[in-house]
């Protein structure tokens, strides 16, 4: 199974938790279709039909009509567009921010999971508890709002998830210093034990021309000898 991607995505980054809107905003603008464009065709249609609108300006009223319906299909259309491609993408490094402001007007930001200090979920309302649905926020540490999405489903696990996350940030961390520090201090015990080892090399050859030394004078006294008992046995012939 392949794992999902997006442009700039770093090397050993994972998706770990995409945050979309609930299916009750597809309900708000089926409310919003109806009304602003269903219903005038009716009317329009009821118009026509008995004849409340003078032939002559009939075509003139049908054309300034479905002019009105291209104009309202196209904000219903935007509308729709910019709740749906309001996005939040958590990895395991950061949180992508997906903010579709208008029509094609898209701000992105992006924050470090260190940078993350509380997630909050919140529903208010009957149709909110009942349907299951409500608001993430994410802040960092200077009580900065870095993330607020609305509709979201199951607002209190994902907060729940997003805190968990970011958990794990600090474990990987957290041991990955840890890891360093061990290592860079076996490196210095290595590097102080290598320093030590000539000056023991250099003891060793002392002791060596010590044991040296002790065995030249034992060994000397028998090289004095010879002359004197040849010398005495030169006289006592």
């Amino acid at each position: 199974m392949t794992q999902p991607h997006f442009p700039g995505q770093k090397e050993g980054e994972r998706i770990q938790l995409i945050i979309r809107k609930h299916w009750i905003i597809y309900l708000f603008f089926s409310f919003k279709f109806i009304l602003t464009l269903i219903a005038p065709i009716g009317i329009m249609s009821a118009l026509t039909i008995y004849k409340i609108i003078p032939a002559g300006y009939l075509s003139i009223s049908w054309s300034f009509f479905l002019l009105y319906l291209l104009y309202g299909y196209l904000i219903v259309f935007i509308q729709w567009l910019n709740e749906e491609l309001d996005t939040v993408i958590i990895t395991n490094e950061r949180i992508i921010n997906v903010d579709q402001i208008s029509f094609m007007h898209r701000q992105i930001a992006e924050t470090s999971l260190a940078h993350l200090s509380d997630v909050r979920g919140q529903q208010k309302g009957i149709w909110a508890d009942l349907l299951n649905y409500g608001m993430v926020e994410m802040q960092s540490g200077a009580d900065q709002t870095i993330s607020k999405i609305f509709y979201v489903p199951k607002p209190f696990k994902v907060a729940e998830k997003v805190l968990g996350l970011r958990n794990d940030f600090f474990i990987k961390h957290s041991s990955v210093d840890s890891l360093k520090d061990n290592s860079e201090a076996g490196q210095a015990n290595a590097g102080h034990v290598f320093d030590q080892s000539p000056k023991n090399t250099h003891t060793e050859d002392h002791s060596e021309q010590r044991e040296n030394k002790q065995q030249w004078r034992h060994d000397a006294p028998k090289d004095n000898t010879l002359p004197n008992q040849s010398s005495d046995n030169f006289h006592s012939q």
